[in-house]
């Protein structure tokens, strides 16, 4: 377990440092910032999705809802988004092409974590890349019917893009959260109880890139359904809880007009 722990732990600083070092730099525009920093959130979301299987394996339920718990906290309080939608959401070609780019890290975060495997710090190490890999992984669910796969990912993407905007947003608890670690706890909350409602009937991804990486290729589904479920499905759960999110936040701003 412990292995498993210093592992996400590392990952977790060391792309820290490395983002900072990023936005501290004056010889990046803006604009490729935002690619680098968007491929680094989708790269560690990566690392710390495939090693927390692991953790899942050897520590058991428990430890593993702890440990999302503690990265979703993690990189709330730092503005870290590691999904694909809100770029996708823009439709731009900008936008498609900083999803394809945070893919391609989310991809390559297999290929390094292969090579931290090889290492076999631990028993559960040894074979894991071939275990989990692409026409050789299957996916657990894939007897569930196919309305109620995607019903999942489109109600628990939903929520995702409603509920912690709502909550890094308000203003009660913005004034006594300085730090944002507290809000980010609350966000923590919410993501370990929307994916563990869902992870029996769909896997509960509700992020096309991740959902590439774990289960891209896996049997049971095929690339089209593969597609429907993780990621036109998604989309459309994304505009429907931002759609929702801005209904619900337009009296705010119409009110806080009034009194300027």
């Amino acid at each position: 377990m412990l292995p498993s722990i210093a592992i996400i732990a590392a990952h977790a600083i060391l792309l820290h440092m490395v983002r900072q070092a990023v936005r501290s730099a004056t010889s990046i525009g803006d604009s490729s910032k935002d690619f680098f920093l968007a491929g680094l959130a989708a790269f560690e979301l990566g690392c710390c999705a495939l090693e927390q299987g692991v953790l899942m394996e050897r520590a058991g339920f428990a430890v593993w809802a702890t440990s999302l718990f503690l990265v979703v906290v993690w990189q709330v309080s730092n503005g870290v988004t590691p999904n694909a939608l809100g770029h996708l959401l823009k439709g731009s070609g900008q936008g498609i092409a900083c999803t394809l780019f945070m893919l391609g890290c989310s991809l390559l975060s297999y290929r390094h974590m292969s090579n931290v495997w090889s290492i076999e710090l631990v028993a559960s190490h040894r074979g894991r890349a071939a275990a989990i890999a692409s026409g050789v992984c299957s996916i657990p669910w894939q007897n569930n019917l196919m309305y109620q796969v995607m019903l999942v990912e489109l109600v628990g993407t939903f929520l995702l893009c409603l509920l912690p905007p709502l909550i890094l947003e308000n203003s009660t608890l913005a004034n006594n959260d300085s730090s944002r670690l507290m809000r980010a706890g609350l966000v923590g909350a919410v993501v370990v109880a929307v994916v563990v409602s869902g992870m029996e009937t769909s896997g509960a991804m509700y992020n096309p890139t991740l959902a590439s990486l774990l289960v891209g290729g896996c049997k049971g589904f095929s690339t089209g359904q593969h597609l429907l479920v993780y990621w036109v499905t998604p989309l459309v759960g994304a505009a429907l809880g931002s759609s929702a999110h801005q209904l619900l936040t337009r009296p705010e701003v119409s009110v806080q007009k009034k009194r300027k």
